[in-house]
């Protein structure tokens, strides 16, 4: 329940943060750190990659990587 409670939270945050309708750079940072957390909590905890370290090390550099070239790209444009 937790996880579920915590994915609904984050979405909460993302939408009152879009609601906000703060700086272009703020928003993008904002939203893609929050995606970056679900993203993380549903590989940990659902996809169960904690009792991997391997696989969530790569899960997590490729992670990394795609939401730094969505951030360039959105702040680029």
């Amino acid at each position: 329940v937790r996880p579920w409670a915590a994915l609904g939270a984050l979405s909460a945050l993302t939408a009152a943060l879009a609601a906000q309708a703060p700086v272009r750079s703020v928003l993008v940072i904002g939203v893609l750190v929050l995606a970056a957390a679900k993203a993380w909590l549903i590989l940990g905890q659902y996809l169960e990659l904690r009792s991997s370290p391997p696989w969530q090390r790569g899960f997590d550099l490729a992670l990394i990587a795609l939401l730094a070239a969505f951030g360039a790209l959105a702040l680029a444009g």
